[in-house]
């Protein structure tokens, strides 16, 4: 959260205990940064922070992320912001000169620039060597051959944890085949319920809990958890749901944030029996408030695919985190929307609109060949909200809309192949 004027010489009411008032601290942070397996820990010093002197409540604002960003490059010992900056105001080029040169995408120079994306070790020694040597930059210009694609970016590189996939256009599917480039038959069709369909009404997926299934393994004493139950008695909808991310984006806080999140698998599990295990199992990692954190923060800057790749809590897979995700956008105004992507959405899409969905992510199928369970896969999940987005534009209503019609949609009786 942005923090508040605490230089005006007011009193600022704390916005979590409603007692205190905050006043402005600088501090020495320290926490866990965790890349490829690997855990680092990084101290960020003088972080500007505004402090409740009754709750301890701590709110920070964007000096205080560019701080942390900062640190964070210092101890992966990779080039800052500032840093990546200076190299291509050196050589005296624009972001999209710079992005022609060395064939990366606009969007993630830019996003390197302002302390949005860290870069990768590769990348970042990438960028050193042609700082390193002029040499280095008239070899890239000879090499320089015709401007990348519309998106401006190269394939995507293909590790474990993901599948490869063929190149994509702006509504990430395949220009020849495959997927369909247009907006499907069966939405243009429903185009006037889309418009009309409000994913945040009340009556849309009000979803049951029993409450003391939760407090057996959350706690009954849990106090986010009794919050809920308080204000969501019995059920919770997605209009509930956007109403805690509104105040978590705004607060930034740790008690909105995992409130949120327990809101989230709340509706997620309903009165599946193994759910508040499965919860109580993420909300004990010792670094669960920290993923939390980090990857809002990447939600809430647009760059969802950046937060699909730092979401690792046990229990919790994509089916899951995504719709954290998906109500985390709801907290703000973002251009592409993040949406749920879970087995029941990719069977729809599968045997309803006859996608071939291998591009969207890697899953399971049960005897019947249906998909039964998501693997990882960022760039398949960045390509899926892409594509949704895009025929919601289209369509002229919500990308939401669209996930939650395929959702309520009955598979039909001769599914397409």
């Amino acid at each position: 959260m942005t923090a508040p004027d605490t230089q005006t010489g007011q009193d600022v009411l704390c916005p979590t205990c409603y007692r205190g008032h905050m006043h402005p601290r600088h501090v020495t942070e320290r926490f866990p940064y965790e890349v490829d397996g690997e855990t680092t820990m990084v101290v960020a010093e003088n972080v500007p922070v505004d402090v409740c002197d009754n709750c301890g409540e701590q709110l920070s604002g964007p000096e205080a992320a560019r701080i942390r960003h900062e640190a964070i490059c210092r101890a992966l010992k990779l080039l800052t912001p500032a840093e990546i900056r200076a190299i291509r105001e050196r050589l005296n080029l624009t972001q999209a000169e710079f992005a022609r040169l060395t064939r990366l995408g606009e969007a993630t120079i830019c996003r390197w620039e302002r302390g949005r994306l860290l870069q990768n070790p590769a990348m970042d020694r990438y960028l050193r060597l042609m700082a390193a040597s002029e040499e280095n930059v008239r070899f890239l210009q000879k090499l320089q051959g015709p401007a990348p694609n519309k998106n401006g970016a190269l394939d995507t590189p293909v590790g474990p944890d993901m599948e490869a996939a063929p190149p994509v256009n702006q509504l990430g599917v395949q220009p020849n085949g495959g997927h369909m480039n247009e907006v499907p038959s069966q939405l243009v069709e429903h185009q006037q319920e889309l418009q009309q369909l409000d994913p945040l009404s009340a009556a849309a997926q009000a979803i049951e809990y029993r409450k003391s299934h939760w407090d057996r393994h959350v706690g009954a004493d849990d106090a986010d958890l009794n919050f809920l139950a308080c204000h969501y008695a019995g059920a919770i909808t997605r209009g509930h749901l956007a109403g805690l991310a509104r105040t978590a984006q705004a607060q930034r806080d740790s008690t909105s944030i995992r409130r949120l999140f327990l809101g989230t698998m709340l509706w997620g599990y309903g009165t599946v029996g193994y759910g508040p295990h499965r919860t109580a199992k993420m909300l004990a990692a010792t670094d669960a408030l920290q993923v939390l954190h980090s990857t809002l923060d990447c939600v809430w800057k647009g760059d969802t695919r950046t937060a699909y790749e730092r979401f690792h809590l046990p229990k919790c897979g994509p089916a899951f985190f995504t719709k954290f995700f998906y109500f985390a956008g709801l907290g703000c105004d973002l251009k592409v929307q993040p949406l749920i992507l879970d087995s029941v959405v990719m069977n729809k899409l599968e045997q309803w609109l006859g996608l071939d969905v291998t591009p969207f992510g890697r899953f399971t199928r049960d005897k019947d060949r249906r998909i039964s369970a998501i693997g990882r896969n960022a760039a398949g999940y960045e390509r899926y909200v892409q594509l949704l987005n895009g025929w919601a534009r289209e369509l002229r209503c919500r990308a939401d809309s669209i996930e939650l019609f395929l959702f309520t949609r009955s598979a039909p009786a001769n599914p397409a192949k």
